[in-house]
């Protein structure tokens, strides 16, 4: 018979031989998790820092609110609308030729091409005299006449003064371009000269940009 404390030293081996993997392996289970528990975590950002980036986003991307309130407010969006280019187009100023060579008749012919004509009557206020055309631009009232006397002239041009009205008196001996410079200087027009009277053909060529008088520019040729 074998002596019993030998298989109790062989029983307590084996339970040994068995058992001792698992407790290694838990063991070192266990001091892995224990490093990565140790590691430094990444620290939330302080109540400072979170409403610094808030401004820093807002500043860059606005506020979602602002975008959408901005995109209702119907003023920018006609600022949008006046913003957005659209193609311009031309239009090309609206041509009238007179015949020089008669003073008298080239101011009247002139000035109610380039003015408005009015009743006459409305500018004389109760004067007897004998006029070629009573015209009105941008608020300026001119009675044109032709041949009267220098004294009488001026006595008319003195009377209608008093209710704001110019009289411009052709003498008929008068050039084409002085003609058409009295014209220009009593009604107070903008204009500019295209050819003088040396040019091709001697045409005097105005052009007058469109305004509260006209809707389109107009180009008015005298030719001799």
């Amino acid at each position: 018979m074998q002596n019993p404390w030998r298989m109790v030293s062989l029983i307590i081996v084996v339970c040994v031989t068995l058992v001792m993997p698992q407790q290694l392996w838990s063991a070192s289970e266990f001091e892995l998790d224990l490093k990565e528990f140790k590691k430094p975590s990444t620290p939330l950002p302080s109540f400072t820092q979170q409403k610094k980036y808030k401004k820093t986003y807002k500043r860059r991307y606005g506020s979602s609110k602002y975008a959408v309130n901005r995109e209702k407010n119907p003023d920018n969006l006609k600022l949008q609308q006046a913003l957005t280019l659209e193609p311009v187009i031309a239009v090309a100023p609206s041509e009238l030729a007179l015949k020089g060579g008669n003073a008298c008749r080239l101011a009247e012919q002139m000035a109610v091409a380039v003015a408005r004509p009015v009743p006459a009557d409305s500018l004389l206020h109760g004067l007897s005299l004998k006029t070629v055309a009573a015209v009105n631009a941008s608020g300026v009232n001119v009675l044109v006449t032709c041949g009267i006397p220098p004294a009488e002239a001026y006595t008319f041009e003195r009377l209608l003064a008093f209710h704001s009205v110019q009289l411009l008196n052709i003498n008929g001996d008068e050039s084409d371009s002085e003609v058409s410079d009295k014209v220009n200087q009593a009604l107070g027009l903008t204009f500019m000269i295209e050819k003088d009277d040396i040019s091709i053909n001697g045409d005097l060529i105005y052009l007058y940009p469109a305004g509260t008088d006209r809707q389109r520019a107009l180009r008015l040729m005298v030719q001799p």
